[in-house]
């Protein structure tokens, strides 16, 4: 009979290069947000059909 040995998980809290899954959703709302707020100054300055 085969004894399987579990390898400890690296629980460290790192999810990739962010720190912990806070950051990881505070860089996915900022993100979000930068982008909304590009999108809206694009559609302001490249709106040509106002008088």
């Amino acid at each position: 009979m085969e004894e399987q040995v579990e390898e400890p998980e690296e629980d460290d809290g790192r999810i990739g290069i962010f720190p912990s899954w806070n950051a990881l959703y505070a860089s996915v709302v900022v993100y979000t947000l930068a982008t909304i707020v590009l999108l809206y100054v694009f559609t302001v300055l490249l709106d040509h059909s106002s008088p």
